[in-house]
């Protein structure tokens, strides 16, 4: 029964997470045309990688720690409580994109107080490696511009909060 409970409340955290980010899509069509990202000092220092990067590290991530069978319960729990309060934060910020360029991004540009993607990293990672492994996802998320430094060390306090 509890897993059934965790698994909808994840639901509904995955769906209030798109319905903000389609607000916040939407909400950056008010930012004037000419809005340049914000000042970042790691993304002016990084190398710029593919936006399919980070992707990579969590699923690696989740291949290694969350399919344990004790782990999984775990992870429901942390990553539906940070991504309801990201889907909050989410709904009442907007901020131009970090992108320099064109993207297959598209839709959710804007979502990015904080950074679902380092969620879903640190809240899988369990293990010496697997935290290895979501620090370097972390990192990929800058690299692929998706997000600001800001959004992932944000994501990486209130994950490890709720732990």
């Amino acid at each position: 029964m509890t897993i059934i409970f965790l698994l909808l409340f994840w639901s509904l955290s995955v769906c209030l997470n798109l319905g903000s980010t389609y607000i916040a899509t939407y909400r950056s069509k008010l930012l004037p045309d000419n809005s340049k990202p914000l000042p970042d000092i790691c993304l002016e220092i990084l190398p710029v990688f593919p936006d399919w990067i980070p992707d990579t590290f969590i699923l690696c991530v989740f291949l290694i720690d969350v399919m344990l069978p004790f782990q999984f319960e775990n992870f429901l729990i942390v990553s539906s409580n940070a991504m309801f309060i990201r889907s909050i934060t989410t709904w009442v910020t907007t901020f131009p994109t970090p992108l320099t360029s064109s993207s297959t991004l598209g839709y959710g540009q804007h979502d990015l107080m904080f950074s679902g993607h380092t969620v879903m990293l640190f809240s899988a990672a369990t293990s010496y490696f697997g935290y290895l492994i979501a620090i370097l996802g972390a990192i990929s998320i800058l690299c692929a511009r998706q997000h600001y430094t800001i959004d992932v060390l944000i994501a990486i306090i209130i994950v490890e909060l709720l732990k």
